[in-house]
């Protein structure tokens, strides 16, 4: 089935919802834009030949076929239709999940399950998932995922402290020291175990890319190292900017909010005026949901997965 143009305003309708941009002075056309373009360009790449193939190529599942890693627009009666298509969590085979997005509301989880259950189970049975992917334009209760936090610069004036203690301060490197990076998440998995399958530790080409730009910083306290701050420049909905992909501190320094300063440090210094600040987080990773909160950024939505 194709994506054809009303159809294709119907999702772009319901993604929307699944936002809550309130505050952010947000151009809504330039959302629209995106989220249009977005769409589009998902449902149409995910479904080429070449895609498939590469994909099935590369994951090597026995009893799946190419056709099975395409993109899917189903047509579930009176006017409702959703996309959907397979996804492994982090890239882990052992970690398949469907991405289902609608083109209407769901009333409840009951009825997303109910829905996958009966009209699409079949589609994705070679994989054997293990829970359904949908946006909340809320924190989405107790399911995993992440959500997604944002800061304008509005924002972050207003919830700007006047005076930062501990006297923190930040330094660009020198060249990226990618190998203390991995300590310190060896530590945090070594205390967290139960994190290692919803937070990854950084592929070196991410960390030397935010490097290479000028937006990665480590975190000096009295003259010791104790983390660092990245971010590359990623629009978000249309709109120029920064998206944070690490904010790490050493086991000895965290719950002493010098996370939340190195982010207000680092937003100083980088957010211009009509620029936004964004990440994920996994809501299961407190500390870092208090630290951005603190620094004036917003959940705009959050993923739930629904297990099977």
């Amino acid at each position: 089935m194709d994506l054809d143009e009303q159809t294709l305003e119907e999702f772009v309708r319901t993604e929307r919802a699944s936002y809550q941009l309130e505050g952010l002075g947000m151009d809504e056309s330039l959302v629209l834009s995106d989220l249009r373009s977005g769409i589009k360009r998902d449902f149409e790449e995910l479904r080429e030949e070449s895609v498939c193939e590469s994909r099935h190529g590369s994951c090597n599942l026995a009893g799946t076929k190419p056709v099975d890693f395409a993109e899917q627009l189903v047509d579930l009666g009176e006017g409702r239709k959703v996309i959907c298509g397979i996804r492994f969590l982090g890239m882990n085979l052992a970690r398949p999940f469907v991405k289902l997005t609608a083109n209407f509301a769901w009333e409840s989880t009951e009825q997303i399950l109910s829905t996958y259950q009966c009209l699409l189970a079949d589609r994705f049975a070679m994989f054997s998932p293990k829970w359904i992917q949908v946006m909340t334009p809320s924190g989405g209760g107790n399911a995993g995922g992440s959500l997604e936090l944002v800061c304008g610069a509005l924002l972050f004036a207003q919830n700007k402290k006047s005076e930062i203690e501990p006297p923190l301060e930040l330094r660009s490197p020198a060249s990226l020291d990618y190998d203390w990076y991995r300590k310190i998440y060896d530590e945090f998995f070594a205390e967290n175990p139960a994190m290692r399958d919803w937070v990854q530790c950084n592929p070196r080409e991410e960390m030397e890319e935010s490097f290479s730009l000028g937006l990665l910083r480590e975190g000096f306290l009295d003259g010791r190292r104790i983390g660092l701050i990245a971010a590359i420049r990623e629009p978000y909905l249309g709109h120029d900017a920064l998206y944070f992909i690490e904010i790490a501190l050493e086991a000895s320094c965290r719950g002493r909010g010098l996370g939340a300063v190195m982010q207000q440090r680092f937003l100083e210094e980088e957010l211009g005026a009509g620029m936004l600040a964004w990440g994920t987080i996994d809501r299961r990773n407190l500390s870092s949901l208090r630290t951005a909160i603190s620094n004036g950024r917003k959940i705009t939505r959050g993923e739930m997965f629904l297990e099977l």
